[in-house]
């Protein structure tokens, strides 16, 4: 990280940081496949809501919404969703949303502008994507966003430097690993490097953050990555931090190699113990017991 540089290029506004953080997961995912033609690219987590809806109205349910907000018994105002008295209409509703986000995204990717309707349509997928994710049902406001979301959208990727995500040989959006035990993937794999967005405020990397990419590491070679050929070895781990536009990243050569090495086997005795589902927050945990921070020099 350059020195000096605490305060963040593009600061929070009173926007949700979640929401933001995934919808430039959305946005990013567009600008490295517009960088690189020929990316593989995967499907949307947002499409996954939009199958459940056309599922459930199948059964003739329908996905939960919500219905409004009350305070919890710790006093937290939480959202409440129930029953949808409009399934047929919200899927049609749905459907026209992702085929917008669609259109959008393949106008961009083919070179066109960065418009309005697309970073309208990047906070929509976010949504739905929480949406699945978390099983809850769909917020009441999945199809508004609001100006705060949109600007912040534009400013964080207005600051990307497109030499950290331009590949001379292989870019993977999303890349997942090969086994239906793993729920979680990562954001990218640019040549031979793993990449992680992270949209905070921290100038510093978490520990948390790291232990996330070792996590990755170790899945890779374990498993394998879905499009790459398992002899093919990522060496080294990355974390873009969207709010300062800057990068840093560890290079696995010599003994930190070998330290990740013998991390990628402590986690396959774990793994192969306890043969769990394994999510983002899972994958985090992973090496958190196992490895120290100045075992490996950032760059």
């Amino acid at each position: 990280m350059p020195a000096g540089r605490r305060q963040p290029i593009v600061p929070p506004s009173n926007a949700d940081p979640q929401l933001i953080g995934t919808a430039f997961d959305y946005l990013l995912r567009f600008y490295v496949e517009r960088l690189n033609p020929g990316a593989i690219c995967s499907a949307w987590i947002a499409e996954k809501t939009v199958q459940q809806a056309e599922a459930a109205l199948a059964r003739g349910s329908s996905l939960p919404v919500q219905i409004g907000r009350c305070p919890n018994a710790h006093g937290k105002i939480v959202a409440v969703y129930g029953k949808d008295e409009n399934p047929a209409g919200t899927l049609a509703k749905l459907r026209d949303a992702l085929e917008a986000a669609r259109a959008d995204y393949h106008a961009y990717v083919a070179g066109g502008p960065l418009t309005h309707k697309l970073l309208i349509s990047c906070c929509t997928l976010a949504k739905l994507d929480w949406a699945f994710r978390s099983g809850h049902g769909l917020p009441y406001d999945w199809c508004s966003p609001d100006g705060r979301e949109l600007l912040e959208l534009q400013e964080l990727i207005g600051v990307v430097d497109p030499e950290i995500f331009t590949a001379r040989t292989r870019c993977i959006l999303n890349p997942r690993f090969r086994t239906d035990s793993i729920l979680a993937d990562a954001d990218l794999l640019i040549d031979d490097r793993l990449i992680e967005i992270k949209v905070v405020s921290r100038h510093a990397q978490d520990q948390r953050d790291w232990d996330q990419l070792f996590g990755y590491y170790a899945l890779h070679r374990i498993y394998g990555v879905e499009g790459v050929h398992r002899s093919t070895r990522i060496r080294r781990l990355g974390i873009y931090s969207a709010r300062f536009a800057t990068y840093q990243e560890i290079h696995l050569i010599g003994k930190q190699a070998e330290k990740a090495e013998e991390l990628s086997r402590w986690i396959a005795g774990r793994l192969e113990s306890s043969q769990p589902q394994i999510g983002h927050s899972w994958v985090r945990r992973l090496g958190t017991t196992h490895w120290r921070r100045d075992d490996f020099n950032q760059g």
